[in-house]
């Protein structure tokens, strides 16, 4: 393969191999840059090149940042990562945050955008949203897990689907689950906006959260949570809502603590506790 050498800023020698989706920068030795994640299939790297920097997961500039890549020894436990020099050379994303677009969801409004977030939280641990997400299924998250939104304000999740929703402890323990910055919308078709499952979900926060348009729970707490926090939660209105919903439905033997709240369900009932809570400024 072709291979030629680059002056670098510091005088260091950069590399450009003529392999497609190689983007021609003057860069340190250990980094080359592609443009599409399909492109490093094909290409044989350097032993000494140790990070990929990519600028596309399917079409250059679809994340909305840069990936980075590093070199690993083995075969990582999570789905985002590829492979090089015939397979035989395993590349793992690296980034701090990570998106769902790095994992591949459509993001086009029509499929289901749950799957790519998934991965991303058994990835790495927590997903950051910064666009608008359609789910057909669940979000699920497990424990210390998180699902960092752009703000209550701002439109993040639409469900389109009557058993699409966010839920933390429902196949395993939720402790810590933490939830921020979202907004929710049933869009009058699904049942349950957000839930804390049946699974132990001790310790878990809810923070700047919107939960909307649901026809039976906008947030239903499961009979295994414990020292639940709710802070600037707003939930309502739920056009489609009928005399049996709630906006919260909490049956876990903990309390819970809930500041600066609202909770609506239309023609149900805002809140349901068969445990205790403190609430202030409800």
């Amino acid at each position: 393969m072709a291979q030629r050498t680059l002056a670098s800023f510091d005088g260091s020698v950069a590399y450009e191999e003529a392999v497609p989706g190689m983007v021609g920068v003057s860069v340190a030795p250990d980094f080359k840059t592609f443009k599409r994640w399909s492109d490093i299939a094909g290409a044989t790297i350097p032993e000494g090149v140790t990070a990929l920097l990519v600028n596309g997961r399917v079409t250059h500039g679809d994340c909305g940042a840069v990936m980075i890549l590093r070199r690993v020894l083995s075969e990582p436990t999570h789905t985002l990562w590829t492979t090089s020099n015939d397979g035989t050379v395993y590349w793992a994303l690296a980034n701090d945050d990570w998106t769902p677009e790095m994992a591949e969801a459509p993001v086009d409004g029509v499929n289901d955008d749950a799957p790519a977030i998934n991965a991303v939280l058994a990835g790495r641990g927590r997903a950051k949203l910064s666009n608008v997400y359609h789910l057909a299924t669940k979000v699920r998250l497990a424990r210390n897990q998180a699902l960092q939104g752009p703000g209550a304000e701002a439109d993040c999740i639409k469900l389109t689907h009557a058993d699409a929703g966010v839920i933390a402890g429902d196949e395993a323990s939720g402790f810590g689950a933490n939830l921020s910055g979202l907004r929710i919308d049933g869009q009058d078709i699904a049942d349950t906006c957000m839930e804390f499952g049946s699974q132990l979900t001790s310790q878990s926060t809810l923070r700047d959260v919107r939960l909307m348009n649901f026809k039976k729970y906008g947030l239903r707490v499961g009979q295994d949570s414990d020292q639940l926090v709710l802070d600037r939660i707003e939930i309502g209105p739920a056009r489609a809502a009928n005399s049996d919903s709630w906006a919260m439905h909490q049956v876990g033997p903990g309390p819970f603590y809930a500041t600066n709240v609202v909770l609506a369900a239309g023609a149900g009932g805002g809140l349901f506790c068969s445990s205790h809570g403190t609430l202030v400024n409800a």
